[in-house]
């Protein structure tokens, strides 16, 4: 037997139950999606969603242009578009960051359009990456739509970075092989920006290095600070600083080390890879004590008596000599 039953619009589950009279029935169920033929209902969609925004600081604010489209045999009233940064181009994942912005529409004829063009400020505390621009028309499902509730959302073809500069050190050449304590060095050095937002102002500072690690224990600090002004996405600075090594460097080979952004006044994306050394090594020299004179008036002298001699002690090292002592010889050559 066909039975037949009148239904409203709408998605159903029917069950069927069928009991053999003797106390053991089977039920079975099915899910029925009952349409109307040219119902009318809108149909809104987002038909285009785009930025000329490629990257931006987080808390910063990008413009979306955003169409949206009425593709349905009945006119919509009042809705809204939301926005949201998905990782997966996919509106309405977890991992979506929510946007505050709302595009609203006062209403929308069949097959008619809506153009706007909407100031979306990405939230400071978003996690630094790349993200589509994702928008959901009708988010607050004010609008009956039908059947035609799964295609209200659109992301962006391109992804968009949020993201800080980076300042990284590209080179750091001593003009000498040796120094000597106390004397002057010229070096040149480049900073660049390799990230994808501009930089600010900043410094770069110096040291002597026994190995290629700046900071730790061995280091002989520099005074000399260079300042570098700020630099655009992709852009660089360099200069030549003069930098004088200190008197109490102990004599030995050293690495020139700089390290970008010293002061950390620039907020990068990566603020573990500002140190550069340099490939080759500056020498501090050892003192090196002569005798650059020794003479006296005597020509003859009985055994047991003093005599006068007239000596001078020049340290021609590159390092400052402590205390010491000369001694004297009578030789016969």
């Amino acid at each position: 037997v066909a039975p037949t039953v009148t239904m409203d619009v709408g998605n159903w589950s029917v069950s069927l139950s069928v009991d053999d009279g003797h106390g053991d029935s089977e039920t079975d169920s099915v899910s029925i999606v009952v349409t109307a033929p040219n119902s009318p209902a809108a149909d809104l969609v987002v038909s285009g969603l785009s930025t000329t925004t490629t990257a931006l600081l987080p808390g910063q604010t990008l413009y979306a242009a955003t169409t949206v489209m009425n593709q349905g045999n009945m006119d919509a009233g009042f809705f809204r578009v939301s926005f949201s940064l998905s990782t997966d181009a996919v509106y309405g994942n977890s991992d979506d960051i929510p946007l505050s912005a709302l595009l609203l529409v006062g209403s929308l004829a069949t097959d008619a359009s809506y153009t706007a063009s909407t100031s979306v400020t990405v939230p400071s505390a978003t996690p630094l990456g790349n993200y589509y621009l994702c928008a959901m028309t009708d988010s607050a499902l004010a609008i009956n739509e039908g059947y035609h509730e799964d295609n209200n959302t659109r992301c962006t073809s391109s992804p968009i970075a949020v993201t800080y500069p980076d300042l990284v050190m590209t080179d750091v050449t001593p003009a000498a092989g040796t120094v000597n304590q106390g004397a002057t060095l010229n070096v040149s050095n480049t900073v660049a920006n390799q990230g994808l937002m501009p930089a600010g102002s900043s410094s770069v500072q110096f040291r002597l290095s026994l190995n290629t690690v700046f900071g730790d224990a061995d280091d002989v600090v520099v005074s000399a600070t260079r300042l570098v002004p700020s630099l655009a996405a992709g852009a660089s600075n360099t200069s030549t600083t003069r930098i004088t090594v200190p008197w109490t460097t102990p004599p030995n080979t050293y690495y020139l080390c700089a390290m970008a952004d010293s002061g950390k006044a620039v907020h990068e994306s990566d603020e573990d890879n500002n140190v550069l050394c340099s490939p080759s090594l500056v020498t501090v020299p050892k003192p090196d004590l002569i005798v650059s004179a020794a003479s006296t008036r005597v020509t003859s002298i009985n055994a047991g008596s003093q005599i006068n001699i007239y000596n001078a002690i020049v340290n021609q090292g590159g390092s400052k000599a402590g205390y010491s002592i000369v001694a004297f010889h009578l030789s016969s050559n």
